[in-house]
């Protein structure tokens, strides 16, 4: 997945390591809500800004 990310993410975003990855994801699914679109959906952190604290979330099918 990162590598087809690769090809159109530019600056300020940049794609973390597996380390992190997991870290977020695992943010993610504490904070999570019944009601969130995202909830109990396989997403997986990808990649993050470099200015904020936003993270790009990859779906799994």
């Amino acid at each position: 997945m990162q590598e087809i990310i690769k090809s159109f993410m530019n600056e300020p975003w940049w794609l973390i390591s597996t380390n992190m990855s997991k870290s977020l994801t695992k943010e993610l699914e504490k904070e999570l809500l019944l009601k969130h679109i995202l909830y109990e959906k396989e997403a997986i952190a990808v990649a993050r800004r470099k200015d904020n604290d936003d993270v790009f979330f990859g779906l799994k099918s």
